[in-house]
């Protein structure tokens, strides 16, 4: 008998909706699809007052030690990879992709490893991507996210320019 896991969740999911918890209060709940079904939809936050639901997709970083990042920026970065498909063509409405960062910081005394948050409206993201990213050979786009201090800048594109991503960082307020 094989035994099959039902439940979608990730840790980096479970850190957002209680993120979201804090931030919304008592006027929101946030629920978690129970099986796979609602591809590329990893919570749902639904506002009491209004009966509306909003969905979200949640990424998480791995941290990167790439010479470029820390020889350019002097910092590592982060990276995402995420498949064309799950920008633009999803199964179900997104309506806001989450990135959930973790940056080191590690000195001889302490180490310490921080949580940040893009929060980009779907329609906004698909925009930067379609017009300032190149898509990879094998149907994916890579993402890497450099935070210093208030500013969010994207280095890993073709284009070899950087993208700045800072009005998206730590912002709920664009949720509601």
């Amino acid at each position: 008998m094989t035994i099959k896991n039902f439940w979608s969740l990730n840790v980096d999911e479970a850190i957002v909706a209680d993120k979201l918890r804090t931030e919304f209060g008592k006027g929101y709940e946030v629920f978690f699809p129970v099986n796979s079904q609602l591809k590329d939809i990893d919570l749902i936050m639904y506002n009491l007052k209004t009966q509306k639901s909003i969905s979200i997709q949640v990424k998480a970083s791995k941290t990167h030690h790439d010479k470029k990042g820390t020889r350019k920026f002097g910092r590592p970065n982060t990276w995402s990879v995420l498949k064309t498909s799950s920008i633009f063509k999803t199964t179900n409405k997104i309506d806001f992709i989450v990135f959930v960062i973790y940056d080191e910081n590690i000195t001889s005394k302490n180490r310490e490893i921080s949580q940040s948050f893009l929060i980009i409206p779907m329609k906004d993201f698909q925009k930067i991507t379609k017009s300032q990213k190149t898509e990879r050979k094998t149907g994916f786009y890579h993402y890497s996210f450099i935070i210093n201090g208030k500013k969010v800048l994207e280095i890993n594109n073709i284009k070899d320019k950087t993208i700045d991503f800072s009005k998206y960082l730590n912002n709920w307020k664009l949720i509601k």
